[in-house]
Formats: C-alpha cells, structure tokens, sequence
C-alpha cells in the first residue's frame, strides 16, 4: 500500500471496519521507516494534541493506535535529545490527522506551534537572530535531530527577502511536509516579525520530483 492521504471521517469513538483497515495499513507502513529523531519531536507533539483535543480524547486516540498494534511508551521517561525510531513521531502524527479528522491547516498550525517547545529557542531567534542566521541554522542543524535527509537554503535574497529551503533523500509522508511548513511559517514569522511570511512547498517527492523544495518569503 503507498502511502497517500486519505480521506477518512472518524468522530474518534467509532470507526467503520473499512476505515480501521485503511488506518492501519497506513500505520503498517509508517512504521517501516527505519531513521532516527530526537525525542523532542515526539514530546511536542503528545503535548500538543492533548492541549487540542484533551487528556480523555488523547486516550482514546492511544487506545486505537494500541488496537493497530502501536503501543505508545512513556514520554515523561523519554529525554527530549535521546534518540527514537522515526516511525514515532509520523504515526502519531498521521494517526491523529485521521482520528480527529484534522484537516491540513490543523496540521500546519501544529507545526507553526513548534517553536514552543523550547523557550531558549524562541527568546533566541526573537531577539538575537536574522532571517539569514535562522533559516541558515535551521538547514545545518538538520541532522543534530534526524539521522536521515539532507537539508539546505539555496538562492537567499537579502533585498527580496525570500530563500529556498531544500531537503533531499526525506520522503516519509506528505502529511509531513504539511507539518513541516508549519515549522518554517512559525520560524520564520518570529525570526523577521513579518506579516507577509508565506511558505509554498513547489516540489514535492510524493508528486514525483527527486526533492522537496519550500519557497519561503518574507
């Protein structure tokens, strides 16, 4: 089965036997990925989606990954720079896109919501931090939290304000480059304090293209 975006209505109580199977062969695949991320990642988000949809939704959403054969382990043992299989992080992800039956947006405004995960990170690239620095430190520090995938800024323009983030040998899900250009938006907007931050995936590896290409304005 490839891995697509499909497009299920679950109220997350119940759940047709057709959409179960279509979940877990999802799952099924996800959790092939064999690379490595940083236990940050998996933190921000069981953080995240008990805020948005409560500590008894989060249960009930465990529960069904369980049923999928994903039994969840116990974040506050996990230390945010260890590092976990990054199948983790895209099965919670993908899950809880299905399960509460997010739409994209919902998953962009997760991403953007990334930076508060760390403070010290925040204060940092408010205050002492340019466009240039940041989204620069964002491509060499790729690999300080993924043991796979390369990324790096191409065609920066100070005066057009505007840059290409590129990352190659990363194809995991789409819903992850969804994710993902939340992450740049929310870096992005605090790094320069713009209004007009946009960030636009122009290829894709799931639309064929041999990399993902972000074109990031501000």
């Amino acid at each position: 089965m490839d891995i697509s975006i499909i497009n299920l209505k679950l109220n997350g109580k119940k759940m047709t036997e057709e959409n179960r199977q279509l979940l877990q062969g999802e799952i099924f695949q996800l959790m092939k990925l064999k690379g490595m991320e940083r236990g940050a990642d998996v933190e921000f988000l069981v953080n995240y989606i008990k805020r948005k949809e409560g500590k008894n939704g989060y249960k009930e959403f465990e529960k069904v990954l369980s049923n999928f054969g994903f039994d969840m382990f116990d974040v506050e043992k996990t230390s945010a720079t260890e590092w976990i299989p990054e199948f983790i992080p895209h099965v919670l992800l993908v899950g809880a896109f299905r399960f509460f039956d997010w739409t994209e947006k919902d998953v962009f405004e997760m991403g953007r919501d990334a930076l508060s995960l760390s403070k010290t990170l925040k204060i940092f690239i408010k205050w002492f931090s340019s466009a240039k620095i940041t989204i620069t430190k964002m491509a060499k520090d790729w690999n300080k939290y993924y043991t796979y995938g390369k990324a790096s800024i191409r065609n920066f323009d100070k005066d057009k304000k505007r840059a290409l983030f590129f990352i190659e040998d990363f194809k995991t899900h789409p819903l992850t480059c969804v994710y993902l250009s939340g992450i740049a938006f929310g870096v992005l907007e605090l790094a320069t304090g713009s209004k007009n931050v946009k960030v636009v995936e122009e290829k894709c590896m799931f639309k064929g293209d041999n990399h993902h290409e972000f074109k990031l304005s501000w």
